[in-house]
C-alpha cells in the first residue's frame, strides 16, 4: 500500500495555537514566579532562604525558560509544515489540475476497473463476489 501523507489543516490549526497559549501560560508562571521571588526575598534571609533562591534561580526559572521556548519552536515547526504541506498540495494540484477532471481522474479509474469498487477509506480496489451460476 503506498504511504499516504493527510493532513487536517484545521486541526493542526488548533495544535499552533495549543502550543502557543501554553508557552505564553508558562511565560507568565516565569513572571509570576520570579515577581514573587523577588518580593520574598526582602522578608525571607538565611541559610535556607539562600539555598531556595539558589535553587530557584540556577534551576526552576531557567527550567520554564526552557519549556516555553519549547512550546514556541513545536509552534512554529508546525506552523512550517503546514506551509510546506500547503505548498506541495498546491504544486501537485497545478500539475495535475489541467490532466484530471475535478474528481482527479477517480471517475475514469472507477470506469477502467469494469465493475470493480473502490474503498475509499481502505484505498485499495475491491473486486465484486463472482456471480452464482442459475440453477435451471
Amino acid at each position: 500500500m503506498p504511504n499516504i501523507l493527510a493532513l487536517n489543516y484545521d486541526e493542526i490549526l488548533s495544535f499552533t495555537k495549543q502550543f502557543r497559549d501554553e508557552g505564553e501560560d508558562i511565560v507568565q508562571l516565569y513572571s509570576n514566579t520570579r515577581e514573587r521571588m523577588h518580593l520574598l526575598r526582602e522578608e525571607w534571609s538565611g541559610e535556607a532562604a539562600d539555598a531556595f533562591y539558589e535553587e530557584m534561580e540556577s534551576e526552576l526559572l531557567p527550567a520554564l525558560q526552557r519549556v516555553s521556548g519549547a512550546l514556541f519552536l513545536c509552534n512554529e515547526v508546525l506552523i512550517k509544515v503546514m506551509k510546506i504541506t500547503h505548498n506541495a498540495d498546491e504544486e501537485t494540484i497545478g500539475f495535475f489540475g489541467k490532466d484530471l477532471d475535478s474528481d482527479f481522474g477517480l471517475g475514469g479509474f472507477q470506469k477502467s476497473l469494469a465493475g470493480d469498487r473502490l474503498d475509499r477509506d481502505q484505498h485499495v480496489a475491491i473486486h465484486p463476489a463472482p456471480k452464482k451460476a442459475e440453477e435451471p
